[in-house]
């Protein structure tokens, strides 16, 4: 068994050190690091994932229903991602793709490449 610290070769010097001997201040940490990641891109991922769950969903039944969902969602996500007055990602996939510049897209194309 491994002892805490540089004798863990597990041991690194990072964010985790420490961790469980001030638990309190960790979770003020994760706090602000979840919402600064998190709110911006919720305002219109949300939507996108949404669209996504229901065309898997209509892939299994088949349902008029669903599909009607799926455009209502996927409209919502493209008005919301291509909004002028959207918040502007400061972090996430956006950074990793472009700074958040996002191409519209097509209802079809983006149905028939999900369904593959």
């Amino acid at each position: 068994m491994y002892g805490k610290g540089k004798d863990n070769p597990n041991y690194k010097d990072g964010k985790a050190v420490g961790r469980a001997a001030r638990p309190e201040e960790f979770s003020e940490y994760e706090k602000e690091r979840h919402f600064d990641k998190w709110l911006d891109k919720s305002y219109w991922d949300k939507h996108r994932q949404q669209c996504y769950y229901h065309i898997k969903k209509w892939k299994k039944e088949q349902k008029l229903s669903t599909m009607r969902i799926v455009k209502k969602e996927f409209n919502l996500w493209q008005t919301k991602l291509h909004d002028p007055k959207r918040p502007p990602i400061t972090s996430g996939p956006g950074k990793r793709r472009g700074g958040g510049v996002r191409k519209k897209q097509v209802f079809n194309d983006y149905v028939r490449k999900i369904l593959k």
